[in-house]
């Protein structure tokens, strides 16, 4: 072997270590697993490479496989790294940041001579890291104090400090690792805090964000030495006072007394309060906090409505298609503002590639933004604030592109509230070409309508009379409808970027409450009034339609209503489910004034011609609906195709386990409601 040049740093040890254990390995996971950015391994690879070289070991970067070396050479490999020397090496950058830090931590001034032998460097270096640290602490009002013969410091008023030690942690979300390496937190263990912060999520019944876990973590560690050094905060009175009012202060104060147990410290209520900062300011959230629900959050949601629809207009982008779009930006929102308002400063390290590569989206949203200044009475927001609401857009913009290509359907049937969910289920698993907009009714379609929500094609289980492309095709999807529907969609062009039509986005709060609560009284009654009838045997579709009407009505006639309904829909189109060897008896009526779930499970097999039938599924709603009905039913019948404990229950198993895993499915199904309909 050739004598050895090159010293590594500890870091590029690391990466060494890595190709010869994972041969061969790409550099995407070598990022992963150093927790680093791509473009950061890609420097050290020159060095590396040429450590190899120096070294006489194979190093052979191919195309879509990743980086190769001599599986035989790696115990010569692994034993050399352990003889090597190694150095620390640090950029401009990162030198400028830890003794940015060393400042910020330290008690008194610090002497030039420290910096210089600490990083090795030269005074004119120190010098020119001073000059781009002192532009830095500017933006921040904050000064750096350097006195020939006495050492370097800095002076600043304590919210100005405290305002640059969380930018600094923003900063080193891109590479989290450099925030225990470059010292800030290294004196205590992350792992302590986390644990801290673990059993708080486990008593309280919150839920963190990723990033918000690793600010509130990397923040306690910065808390914990600022105190051991005697630097305590100081939250403004006002702020303070209004801070002790939020259900999250609870929660910080927990955290505090956790923290000073575990540390023998004393936190103030100014410690408390910058907890609690965090904890309100969109990092944290409780899993079942029914408070969500409120008037708000509502206004909340018609100005994310009217922002959307700034937008739209100002890009010619329907953004309003996207639901997506529309929940996300409510909780971001509602995030947003109690972290205005309580001016937490925020970073974002993207928004230079935002403006270049969205910045008609950028602007736009910029425009939208003072919505939120008239309707929710916000006084400023800050350009790294509107890049992360831009982003949101971005993403969206991005998810409307993916659909480009894409055949708009809507998915209808007699009532809508059985066959035609079972049928998207079935559309989405065979054709991907097509995008499932809606499905419902046919009561509820007018061309019009049709028109302006972008639908390309009707896929009907039943024969009904518009001018609209439309394809008939069985509930279950048989071969030949998919053959049919394969033929039809080659003849269709999409029709995605149709804008949609101006219209008021202006919630009415009492609808709203009103839905909400007319949904949560359905499923409980679904619930408690749900049945498992055993039927011995029967002889014709006739009769079991009898049974069943018999079954989930008190008088004749109900009875009656019931069995008409129910047969009146068998005429119209089969019901049968040939998978499941089951019928799907449902219908609108004036038979019952609830909605009404029900299982006849018959204990000898049926034969109705040249279907065998092992039991009926029974879906009753009142004939004069709300929404609210529909929705819960079609949530059944979709729950019956998508969810198999609920469908092997029902089939197999006693009325409890069947009402359990319906519980199971209407709870999931009602929380999801309210987070759409009421942020």
């Amino acid at each position: 072997m050739g004598n050895k040049k090159s010293i590594l740093t500890s870091r590029q040890k690391a990466i060494i270590e890595i190709l010869v254990t994972d041969n061969p390995v790409t550099v995407s996971t070598i990022s992963e697993r150093l927790k680093v950015s791509r473009r950061t391994i890609l420097r050290e690879m020159p060095t590396i490479e040429l450590w190899f070289d120096e070294n006489d070991f194979m190093f052979v970067k191919k195309h879509g496989v990743g980086i190769m070396t001599n599986s035989d050479d790696s115990e010569f490999i692994l034993a050399l790294l352990e003889e090597e020397k190694i150095r620390t090496v640090y950029s401009k950058e990162d030198r400028v940041q830890l003794i940015l830090i060393e400042l910020l931590m330290a008690n008194d001034v610090l002497k030039s001579f420290y910096f210089l032998d600490k990083f090795k460097i030269s005074e004119g270096t120190l010098s020119s890291d001073l000059d781009a640290i002192e532009t830095w602490l500017n933006s921040y009002n904050i000064a750096l104090i350097r006195k020939q013969g006495v050492g370097i410091s800095i002076t600043g008023r304590e919210r100005s400090i405290r305002q640059l030690i969380v930018s600094l942690l923003y900063s080193y979300y891109t590479e989290p690792l450099q925030a225990t390496s470059f010292g800030l937190v290294s004196k205590y263990p992350k792992t302590e805090i986390e644990d801290i912060l673990d059993d708080i999520k486990e008593r309280f019944g919150v839920e963190y964000t990723d990033t918000g876990y690793m600010y509130l973590s990397l923040y306690l560690c910065v808390m914990l030495g600022r105190i051991k050094n005697n630097q305590p905060v100081k939250v403004d009175l006002d702020i303070l006072e209004k801070l002790k009012h939020e259900n999250a202060y609870e929660i910080g104060m927990e955290v505090a007394n956790m923290i000073s147990n575990k540390y023998q410290i004393s936190c103030t209520s100014d410690e408390i309060a910058v907890i609690t900062m965090y904890l309100i300011s969109g990092f944290v959230h409780s899993k079942d906090d029914e408070s969500r629900v409120s008037i708000h959050l509502i206004n909340i949601r018609q100005s994310v409505l009217c922002m959307i629809d700034i937008v739209e207009t100002e890009l010619d982008i329907s953004f309003m298609k996207d639901s997506l779009l529309i929940e996300d930006l409510c909780n971001h929102i509602e995030q947003l503002l109690p972290r205005i308002a309580l001016k937490v400063p925020v970073s974002n390290s993207h928004i230079s590639t935002i403006k270049t590569e969205y910045g008609d989206i950028f602007y736009a949203v910029a425009k939208a933004c003072n919505t939120l200044k008239s309707k929710l009475d916000v006084k400023s927001i800050s350009e790294d604030e509107i890049a992360f609401i831009a982003t949101h857009f971005c993403a969206s913009y991005e998810r409307l592109k993916e659909k480009h290509g894409k055949i708009t359907a809507i998915v209808v049937c007699p009532t809508g509230i059985g066959t035609s969910k079972m049928l998207a289920v079935n559309l989405k698993k065979h054709f991907p070409q097509l995008y499932i907009k809606e499905v419902g009714s046919i009561r509820e379609m007018d061309k019009e309508t049709l028109i302006d929500k972008g639908i390309d094609l009707i896929i009907s289980t039943v024969t009904i009379d518009i001018d609209f492309p439309v394809i008939y095709v069985n509930p279950v999807l048989l071969e030949p409808d998919r053959v049919l529907l394969k033929d039809k969609l080659k003849n269709l062009s999409p029709s995605l970027h149709t804008k949609l039509k101006s219209v008021n986005y202006e919630v009415d709060i009492k609808e709203e409450i009103a839905y909400i609560t007319e949904l949560g009284s359905c499923i409980l009654n679904i619930i408690e009034t749900s049945l498992l009838y055993r039927l011995r045997s029967v002889e014709t579709k006739f009769e079991l339609i009898e049974v069943v009407a018999k079954v989930f009505t008190d008088d004749t006639n109900s009875f009656e209503l019931v069995k008409s309904n129910l047969l009146e829909r068998e005429a119209i189109a089969e019901t049968y489910i040939a998978p499941y060897k089951m019928l799907l008896l449902h219908c609108k009526t004036k038979g019952v004034d609830k909605c009404r779930f029900g299982y006849v499970r018959i204990l000898s097999p049926a034969k109705f011609g040249a279907n065998e039938v092992v039991g009926a599924i029974v879906m009753l709603m009142p004939y004069d609906n709300v929404k609210a009905h529909s929705d819960v039913m079609s949530r059944i019948s979709t729950s019956l195709i998508e969810q198999k404990p609920f469908y092997l229950a029902v089939k197999q198993k006693e009325l409890g386990h069947i009402k359990n895993e319906l519980e199971k499915s209407l709870t999931s199904f009602y929380k999801s409601i309210i987070k759409q309909r009421m942020e």
